[in-house]
């Protein structure tokens, strides 16, 4: 689909690899964003070219999926989710874990629900879930107004590697259906049009 964000076209895409590099390019400016809390930076090391490369052969191929928000042919977001995220897909397929990421020039123009409208109405889930960090308020948020609630907070669920202490992450969940009925409305609020 082709957005039109604050006067700016804006192409999402499901992920190829021939995108893996402008998708590297972006997850390291975010690692190196102090308010960015995304997995790689609860990673030691930064993330590899090689590794990318390598874990874009399985994106988009039954259960992970995987969209690009792309401006001027660069990754500027992303947003993918994971069938049968704690048991597989065979257990699980009608539970889907969402995660995602936005460029730092993006954030706050509403490229998030376009992302995620487009990455939620790609697959075929009843149940949403996903984790926030509890002090990342823009992601608790975004999470919120699609739909999800808070449903635990998972004490010390991870190490963060850049401020060196452990963090609690709230687990969210929601109905699909509730997060596409919503999701109409943020774009609206936030001026964002569908092009085509």
């Amino acid at each position: 689909m082709i957005y039109e964000i604050g006067g700016h076209e804006v192409s999402i895409v499901r992920a190829t690899p021939g995108l893996a590099k402008s998708y590297y390019d972006l997850l390291m400016e975010l690692y190196e964003d102090p308010n960015s809390y995304i997995l790689v930076n609860y990673s030691k090391d930064p993330p590899q070219l090689e590794s990318i490369v390598e874990r874009s052969k399985n994106w988009n191929v039954h259960p992970h999926y995987m969209h690009f928000a792309l401006y001027k042919d660069k990754v500027v977001g992303f947003a993918g989710s994971l069938l049968g995220p704690d048991y597989g897909p065979e257990v699980q397929p009608h539970i889907a874990e969402i995660y995602y990421g936005v460029s730092k020039g993006w954030r706050k123009t509403g490229l998030i629900y376009a992302l995620l409208y487009t990455a939620l109405s790609d697959i075929n889930a009843k149940i949403v879930k996903a984790t926030a960090y509890v002090e990342n308020l823009p992601s608790i948020n975004v999470l919120l107004k699609i739909g999800l609630r808070i449903i635990a907070v998972l004490e010390e669920n991870d190490f963060h590697y850049m401020s060196g202490k452990m963090h609690d992450d709230y687990l969210f969940r929601g109905f699909r259906s509730d997060c596409l009925n919503r999701l109409p409305g943020l774009l609206e609020k936030h001026g964002i049009s569908v092009i085509r």
